[in-house]
């Protein structure tokens, strides 16, 4: 059996200093969606952003969500 990999969960927060257009707009191009996807993002509700991230590219996820002002867990 594989071992299992992350899963990065999203609540509609954003980082310290970061406006919320700012983040959404990042998150948009960052996953080239639509803003009625963004908005469900933003909906406060926790989200699966990914799952089974192998730990291989956990750092290229972490790095990306960062630059895109949001927080994550």
């Amino acid at each position: 059996m594989e071992p299992q990999g992350y899963k990065i969960i999203f609540e509609g927060k954003v980082a310290a200093g970061v406006d919320v257009d700012t983040a959404k707009g990042n998150l948009q191009r960052l996953f080239k969606t639509n803003d009625t996807t963004i908005e469900r993002l933003f909906s406060g509700k926790r989200v699966i952003l990914k799952r089974n991230v192998p730990p291989t590219s956990i750092d290229k996820y972490i790095n990306a969500l960062t630059r895109a002002g949001v927080e994550f867990r």
